[in-house]
């Protein structure tokens, strides 16, 4: 199947009326719900500290507590997210969604944020060149009628050395959505969005069938509230990827991908982008390739339980010719000497009402401990030695497989158990 099976767009749509079309979904359909969840870490250096170390910048120098951030396509909380988690920065959130950004707005007001600017804006309005160090757009680009335009915009905004993190769909994740997309816009036909949401209602309703889509249609209806449901099957406009052509597409842009995102907005981030494979041969060679050749490996091989394509990028000029950021990031982590991490993080949780309810707990959180080996790890790092001293003393091997697995388990923004030393 060829990728463009999976593309969304009608042909005869231009930017504007993709722009007004996606627009007038997200004010009828803002995404994610009004209920949220924020952590407000009581260290005001933890975003960037941690996001350092998930590009493997141990000196955590690369992106500074004060950075200039842009949230594009920030829906109804990034924003507010993104400006709690880097409170000495300048955060800047867009979108085209006047809802979103109302309900982004309040957020912050009740959150009492004074970092934060949000603005109505297109990102292919952007003229902005060089001006952020730290770019965000997640499950933005391919909504739009170009999603190369875009990127190569978010780009252009990306100082030297800046860091852009990105999120597009996993080709394999969404052939059961783009069917039951399509197949709701055969029943409705050119009809407004109530009777799309009406048809697609109907779909879940129905149990007679044991196709895929139809399980899927069962597992929506189950397990996802009213903005996952319309997300599901009623999304007007659409781009699927693999990793070879959101590489492709990156490279077209003069950015170059870096290394898988452990995002800490959803279950996915658990997710691994690594085969680990017993056969020494395989294993060996699979360790020989380009990094997006091995990724890609993982997105064929796992299918629709690969993860999302959700990665760190950079200006491509920034890296060497045949760099290999994965395994040269997992060397440096096992040279590195790193101590304990604790901290603290208030709970702001807002219900349907607007209510907050505010609570305090430690971070990293107990429940959360990593998976063996790694949680032996925890107990004899001590600021003293390498984490290779660390891992030969405790047995675990250190070769470039083992040594990115410890790194995502222990050292990153969604496990942030180890902090490098200074």
């Amino acid at each position: 199947m060829n990728l463009t099976d999976l593309n969304h767009l009608p042909a005869d749509l231009d930017r504007a009326t993709v722009e007004s079309t996606v627009a007038d979904y997200y004010a009828h359909f803002p995404y994610p719900a009004q209920i949220f969840c924020m952590t407000e870490v009581h260290d005001p250096t933890f975003g960037a500290t941690f996001l350092n170390q998930d590009i493997g910048n141990w000196a955590h120098d690369r992106i500074k507590p004060d950075a200039r951030v842009w949230v594009a396509g920030c829906g109804t909380n990034q924003a507010p997210i993104t400006a709690l988690r880097f409170p000495q920065a300048t955060v800047l959130g867009t979108d085209l969604s006047t809802t979103s950004l109302q309900r982004s707005g309040d957020a912050a007001e009740q959150l009492g944020l004074t970092n934060l600017t949000l603005q109505r804006q297109s990102i292919f309005d952007s003229t902005r060149e060089a001006e952020f160090d730290y770019v965000i757009c997640t499950g933005v680009i391919h909504h739009t009628a170009d999603p190369a335009g875009a990127l190569l915009r978010l780009r252009r905004a990306l100082r030297p050395g800046g860091i852009l993190e990105m999120m597009v769909y996993n080709r394999y994740h969404r052939q059961e959505t783009v069917a039951v997309q399509r197949a709701v816009d055969i029943l409705a036909g050119p009809r407004g969005h109530d009777q799309r949401v009406e048809y697609a209602g109907r779909l879940l309703q129905e149990d007679g069938y044991d196709s895929t889509v139809f399980r899927f249609l069962r597992a929506i209806h189950d397990y996802e509230g009213p903005e996952g449901i319309s997300d599901s099957t009623i999304q007007p406009i659409e781009w699927a990827y693999t990793v070879r052509s959101l590489a492709d597409m990156a490279a077209e842009c003069s950015l170059r991908l870096m290394l898988p995102c452990r995002n800490v907005f959803d279950e996915d981030a658990q997710a691994d982008w690594s085969l680990d494979f017993k056969d020494s041969t395989l294993r060996k060679r699979y360790w020989e390739l380009a990094p997006e050749d091995r990724w890609q490996l993982v997105n064929l091989l796992k299918a629709e339980r690969s993860p999302t394509l959700w990665y760190y990028a950079c200006h491509a000029d920034s890296l060497p010719p045949g760099a290999d950021p994965e395994v040269e990031i997992a060397s440096s982590f096992l040279d590195t000497v790193f101590r304990r991490h604790e901290t603290k993080a208030s709970m702001v949780r807002r219900d349907a009402s607007g209510k907050l309810a505010h609570g305090t707990r430690k971070l990293p959180y107990p429940l959360r401990e990593p998976v063996a080996p790694f949680d032996r790890v925890l107990k004899e790092v001590g600021g003293r030695r390498t984490m290779r001293q660390v891992l030969t003393a405790l047995d675990i091997p250190t070769d470039v497989s083992t040594a990115n697995r410890a790194r995502t388990a222990l050292a990153t923004t969604a496990n942030p158990y180890l902090i490098a030393t200074s």
